[in-house]
């Protein structure tokens, strides 16, 4: 992996039902432990008003560094921790908490539809990554496994998709236990590998994912998780393609597009069990020109990439936007907003007034999720 972005070619339990917090964790090792950081103080969700958004996200607001999904790399890997921020329906947040506190880096964050907990993954070395399950509410927070990465939390909060390391990498579904303590029974699905950012819409059912370009069998895959088995479908095999997500109504998948500078999509309409049709749309967001005019951080940068995109409805993606400066690379990266709705689609920064709402020094903030609240 590269710095703050994955080689190219490369969501929660209800507040106060998670039992992970009541004693018995010890006895269940390595894939079972828990720990509490601190967190920035968060209010009850349920004195907040109904509709808008749940916003996740890898960032350091802290030192003022550039975190980065390796530890041991050149911008300083150390320094993300996991963020959760409620935005309103028009998208401007209305809190903005701290879930972890690590040296490692926590990246990749899903979180579930109501936001009581986020799945993510940690890094201990260049090889090692543990999948992690947060409670938004109180900052507990309990290792699943030891050996995975890209995890994506089903919108009820019912299981866990990851890519399974200990699997070559596989795709695998697991149930979640009642209390979120620990992982049932895995189930492969399909076998192409190696498997990465897997995003699932919001009916629970429709999932995309990506397979790095350097693997004979790279592409963008669509997967019906109702099927029996389930039997991943390529919505394209073009090379570079990749970090992906599908829209609420499953009937769009947007993905990074090959440049490293855009996003592309195609239209998906499923058929029985397995089969889909597939057409084209392009190029539906292009690198800006002029970032600057909305955030004067972005006054320095030789040039933009625009990636992890996540869908909050059919129309608003949250995606990551870095600065790149010539012969130096990546600087920083933020969350903006990505509308849709005109054409061109439009970018506003999210990223600088989350940073602010905690009072951060840092400017990186990267690898959203975002959901509709419910």
């Amino acid at each position: 992996m590269r710095t703050l972005h994955a080689e190219r070619s490369r969501r929660p339990l209800v507040a106060g039902s998670l039992g992970w917090l009541v004693a018995g964790l010890a006895s269940l090792g390595a894939c079972g432990s828990s720990a509490t950081s601190p967190m920035d103080p968060l209010p009850p969700d349920n004195a907040m008003p109904t509709g808008g958004f749940f916003l996740a996200f890898a960032a350091d607001f802290v030192s003022g560094g550039t975190c980065g999904d390796e530890p041991t790399s050149a911008l300083g890997g150390a320094g993300c921790d996991i963020y959760r921020a409620r935005l309103d329906s028009a998208f401007q947040p209305i809190t903005v908490g701290r879930l972890t506190n690590d040296p490692l880096p926590e990246v990749f964050p899903s979180i579930q539809a109501n936001g009581a907990s986020v799945a993510f993954h940690t890094l201990a070395s260049t090889t090692a990554r543990s999948l992690v399950l947060v409670d938004a509410a109180t900052s507990a927070r309990i290792v699943l496994s030891d050996s995975a990465q890209y995890p994506e939390i089903l919108p009820d909060g019912s299981r866990l998709l990851f890519t399974d390391l200990a699997a070559g990498s596989a795709l695998v579904s697991a149930p979640l236990s009642a209390g979120g303590t620990m992982l049932g029974s895995r189930t492969p699905l399909g076998s192409a590998t190696p498997a990465q950012d897997v995003n699932v819409a919001a009916d629970g059912i429709h999932a995309v994912f990506h397979v790095p370009g350097t693997a004979a069998n790279h592409g963008v895959y669509w997967v019906n998780l109702s099927a029996s088995p389930a039997a991943p479908q390529p919505v394209t095999q073009q090379s570079g393609i990749g970090h992906c997500t599908i829209s609420p109504s499953g009937s769009r998948v947007v993905c990074d597009d090959a440049s490293g500078r855009g996003l592309s999509a195609w239209a998906i309409t499923p058929g029985s069990g397995n089969s889909i049709s597939v057409s084209s749309q392009g190029t539906i967001v292009s690198d800006p020109s002029n970032l600057a005019a909305s955030d004067a951080d972005y006054a320095g940068c030789g040039t933009t990439s625009i990636d992890f995109p996540s869908f909050c409805d059919d129309t608003h993606l949250a995606v990551s936007v870095s600065c790149v400066s010539l012969g130096s690379g990546i600087r920083f990266s933020k969350v903006f907003l990505a509308d849709l709705t005109p054409s061109p689609a439009t970018l506003q920064p999210l990223g600088a007034t989350l940073a602010s709402r905690v009072a951060g020094a840092g400017k990186t903030s990267w690898t959203p999720s975002c959901r509709a609240a419910r």
